[in-house]
Parts: structure tokens; sequence; C-alpha cells
């Protein structure tokens, strides 16, 4: 059964989760009955999840540096930067909640993966490539391998191209259980995003109208 994040989301409707826990419909370990206020939440990103081909595939129209993310004016934290957005990386729509829509690239993922210092801390680097190259098998005698980075960076897109700021979700190839997979949904707009749209329709434009505001996301069953 898919989780309609519509009712979860900025914690309207809170109770209507709890009812969904307890009739057996959402196992415990999707979520965290926690409420973080605003627009942000707790909930095992897989019951967000829609079939991407339902969507368009999007690209950046031209090569740019990657806004930061995790910027606090407040005590003066500068933001960690990501790598350089390309235009030859493809975007598919991963997740869709309450009008919003998440595209994820596994190129971008790679790349990512490949730049992390937590990643890179103290291997080689063979061990790096084999660690965030995704089309190696990941088995219990394979360590790390084609496991990737600990989270995986998506971006919060409107259906023009607008892109209004990231949001990284917990990869579960690094996780042993379903209740470590609990992401903090919000959308990290810190660093710069003007200039907008950044991103084009390159391919199944035709399903542009999947993402109106008025469509209700069709979630993957889990």
């Amino acid at each position: 059964m898919g989780l309609d994040i519509t009712r979860i989301s900025s914690g309207k409707a809170f109770v209507s989760v709890l009812a969904l826990l307890f009739s057996g419909c959402v196992p415990e370990s999707a979520y965290l009955a926690q409420q973080a206020g605003g627009d942000s939440f707790y909930v095992n990103d897989k019951y967000l999840m829609v079939n991407s081909l339902d969507y368009p595939v999007f690209a950046i129209k031209e090569d740019r540096v990657a806004p930061k993310f995790g910027v606090n004016p407040v005590n003066g934290f500068p933001g960690l930067e990501r790598v350089d957005l390309l235009t030859r990386y493809r975007w598919q729509v991963s997740h869709a909640f309450d009008g919003k829509y998440l595209i994820y690239s596994e190129e971008y993922d790679q790349q990512s993966c490949l730049s992390s210092v937590s990643v890179r801390h103290g291997r080689s680097e063979d061990l790096v490539q084999r660690i965030c190259n995704p089309q190696l098998a990941s088995t219990l005698f394979t360590g790390l391998q084609g496991k990737g980075g600990d989270y995986r960076p998506h971006i919060y897109l409107k259906p023009n191209g607008t892109a209004y700021g990231w949001q990284s979700l917990k990869n579960p190839k690094r996780l042993m259980l379903e209740s470590d997979e609990v992401s903090w949904f919000r959308i990290d707009a810190t660093g710069d995003w003007s200039g907008q749209p950044w991103f084009e329709c390159v391919a199944r434009c035709d399903k542009l109208v999947n993402m109106q505001a008025n469509t209700t996301p069709r979630v993957v069953s889990q």
C-alpha cells in the first residue's frame, strides 16, 4: 500500500499517520512519529517513491556550480559543497508528495560518492571506485562494493524546471535495519538557487501533465 504523504506533511492530520500505523497499513519503521516543525517531517523514503517512468526526464540547461547546502548565517557556517551540476546528467522523478517532486540522477550520485570525504577517508582509489560504482554487485562478501555513499542527493523541482532546494536521503544499501532508513525531509535552500529555471525536459515530456499540482502521485506499492 502506498502512503499518502499529503496527510502527514507540515504536521497536518498527524493523527492520520498514527491511524495508518495501528491499522497495519504502514510498518512502524516507515516513519519516526515526531513532527519536526514547518514543512519538515521524518519518514522512510520508500513510501514516497513513484514510478519514474510515469514522469519526464530532466537535464540541467548548462553546466553550473552546485548550490551549497547546510548554510547557516546565524552561526556563520558557510555550508558544504556538492559536485558540479553537468548537462550530461539525466535526472528522473523519484519521489512525490504534497505537490512536491524530487529528482535523482544515478550519474550525479556516483560523482558525489567519488568526492565524498567520508567515502575516501583512508581508502585506496581502487576501493573508492568500487564502492561508488552502482553497476557492481553488493553482497555479504564484497563489503561496501557498489553500495555508494551514506546519503543520496536529490533536488526539489517544479514542472517548469525550477529547482529550489536539496534533499539528502539515506542510502538503504548502507543500512542494516529498516528502522534506520528514516530520513529527515526538509527543503535545504540555504545555498544560491537564483536564476531559475535551471532544468529542462529532455525525454518523456508528454508525462509533464503528471507533475501538475492537482495530480495525485501514484506511489509505488511496497
